[in-house]
């Protein structure tokens, strides 16, 4: 730890004291929180590499936090990517070259108020995504868009990370380089979906088009929440009520469970998964169009071990007593709870995905929210 602590300067580490630990720390989901011994908040790339690049020779157990309402935590250090705000727009010769850079410390309301600020008109076509049930501004841009990035322009335009809108990503990777993932093709087909596996984003090169809305706001709750999102051909009134009576059942079963347990079935046009080819991306896109999305849990302060398990338990069957055909493939690479099989959501990919992350990652340091 202290070979560590050495590589960073005094401004760079984030001690419990510190008031700004509860903060750039904070998880969605109570139960994930494995309280860091210190933050590192590097304060520029090299820096970050730097770090990367000494953490890929110890055995400490690390995370890296966007800066959104994710879950990412870690037992030793927890990296902070809250100093890489920066934001540069580019309109491009033509309306359809115009595009952003978007440092990967940055909030969804953040890009949309320097949207505003330089380029009044346009917005990213991912502005509003959704991570945990709704596209909401306070979203990290980076744990949102390397999810998958579905956003209330889908329907138009796509995914976030579909090729059209996500054209680059700048990574630091394992073994100290930085890199526009242009240059490896193969490593930006898996960040599309692929998660924060392969390295650490720094920054993200958007296209940005014209269009005008307005965003949502939220507020967060402390409780052991756990979530899955299923791709669905239909929308049937079965469907409905055997979705309500899961979330009826799972109430009668433990009351505790109302404060996270939810049904959101979100109709979608197609165009919204099926806006580019199956493999275009490292996350193949189901063959459905619209969205079930389960939540289970309860407050923090009463979910003891039973209940705790009695909601992992509920979501892990919720989506098989609702669907006649549940397949697990049709899981949006935006939850991984313990019942999530990554096998089976990366399905043919997954091999190929396996060997990018052994190529560019190869003591397999960076855990991001699942293993294959």
């Amino acid at each position: 730890m202290d070979q560590i602590r050495a590589i960073l300067t005094a401004e760079e580490i984030v001690e419990q004291t510190d008031p700004r630990y509860k903060k750039e720390s904070q998880v969605w989901s109570a139960h994930k929180d494995l309280h860091p011994q210190f933050l590192a908040r590097p304060a520029n790339t090299a820096s970050l590499c730097g770090l990367l690049k000494a953490l890929n020779e110890t055995d400490l157990h690390f995370n890296v936090r966007g800066g959104g309402c994710g879950s990412a935590s870690a037992r030793d250090v927890l990296i902070t990517m809250t100093a890489f705000s920066d934001f540069e727009f580019h309109k491009g010769e033509t309306e359809n070259d115009a595009y952003a850079i978007v440092g990967a410390g940055l909030l969804w309301r953040d890009v949309d108020q320097k949207m505003e600020e330089l380029a009044p008109g346009y917005v990213l076509t991912s502005s509003t995504l959704q991570l945990i049930s709704a596209r909401c501004p306070y979203l990290g841009v980076s744990g949102s868009t390397l999810q998958g990035g579905l956003s209330w322009l889908s329907s138009e335009h796509g995914l976030s990370s579909d090729p059209s809108n996500l054209l680059d990503v700048e990574i630091a990777l394992m073994d100290g380089t930085l890199k526009w993932a242009s240059s490896d093709p193969e490593l930006l087909w898996a960040l599309r979906g692929g998660g924060g596996r392969f390295g650490v984003v720094t920054r993200f090169k958007f296209r940005a088009r014209k269009y005008a809305e307005k965003g949502l706001e939220a507020i967060r709750g402390q409780t052991n929440t756990m979530m899955t999102a299923v791709i669905i051909p239909e929308i049937t009134e079965e469907i409905i009520h055997r979705a309500f009576k899961w979330y009826d059942e799972a109430l009668i079963r433990e009351p505790k469970l109302n404060a996270g347990t939810l049904v959101l079935i979100e109709v979608m046009h197609k165009a919204a998964f099926q806006s580019v080819e199956r493999n275009a991306t490292g996350w193949p896109r189901p063959r459905g169009g619209h969205v079930l999305q389960l939540g289970s849990g309860a407050l923090y302060r009463e979910s003891t071990p039973e209940i705790h398990a009695l909601a992992v338990d509920t979501l892990a069957k919720g989506a098989k007593e609702i669907l006649q055909q549940y397949d697990a493939g049709d899981c949006m690479p935006r939850d991984f709870e313990e019942f999530h099989d990554a096998s089976q959501i990366f399905g043919e990919n997954a091999a190929k995905m396996v060997e990018i992350k052994r190529r560019v990652d190869p003591k397999n340091r960076l855990a991001g929210a699942y293993s294959l």
